[in-house]
């Protein structure tokens, strides 16, 4: 069954329809500079997210102490890192971070912005347990050149410019690990509920599964 996040929840309905749709993975922004971000909220909408779905902190500017002490706090239990951005990531950090959480049922995402094949070539290699492929400008709701994809040997998490209309064809044709969304189930800037059981609806539906509860 394809892996499912929604990247980008920030109010306390986004959560209500995320407990009601059960995706695999939520995602939590950290990043300053993003209008999705939940720095003060996000151990209250943690908590009241469902024990079954994963809260992924999304990072691009945070240090790793900082990550590490919000991963032993239960804040999050899944890190995904971003690079090149405000801050590379590199094997050391990745080995820092596992340090530093040793004992905590940690996942950690590495995403990359897929210009390249450069980038590709780094992703198949990276110790993380999970990559990422996005479009450079994460959060941009634009895709990047899926012919890039070609012949990459790894499972991988298919990020940008997603939506409930070309969620499925995608699927068809690349057959990634697991599908990031964030803007293509927005309106007007929020997160909506038609788009967002729509774009669950495609997903499952591709599997040959229901949605929910």
């Amino acid at each position: 069954m394809t892996m499912v996040k929604f990247c980008g929840l920030s109010r306390p309905e986004d959560i209500a329809v995320a407990n009601e749709l059960l995706p695999d993975m939520v995602g939590f922004v950290f990043a300053r500079a993003s209008r999705r971000a939940v720095t003060g909220v996000a151990k209250k909408l943690g908590r009241a997210l469902a024990p079954s779905i994963r809260r992924v902190g999304v990072f691009m500017e945070v240090k790793m102490p900082e990550i590490a002490e919000m991963v032993k706090r239960g804040v999050i239990d899944t890190v995904q890192l971003h690079a090149p951005c405000a801050f590379e990531v590199s094997e050391a950090q990745i080995s820092e971070l596992r340090r530093a959480t040793k004992g905590a049922e940690l996942q950690i995402i590495r995403a990359f912005g897929v210009s390249d094949t450069t980038l590709l070539h780094e992703a198949e290699r990276t110790s993380a347990d999970l990559v990422l492929l996005d479009n450079p400008r994460g959060g941009s709701g634009e895709a990047f050149d899926h012919a890039l994809l070609e012949g990459f040997a790894r499972p991988y998490i298919l990020s940008g410019g997603l939506t409930p209309e070309n969620v499925a064809p995608l699927l068809e044709r690349w057959r990634p690990w697991g599908v990031d969304v964030s803007s293509g189930i927005e309106v007007a800037g929020q997160k909506n509920r038609d788009k967002m059981i729509a774009f669950l609806k495609a997903v499952r539906m591709f599997d040959g599964e229901g949605i929910g509860r």
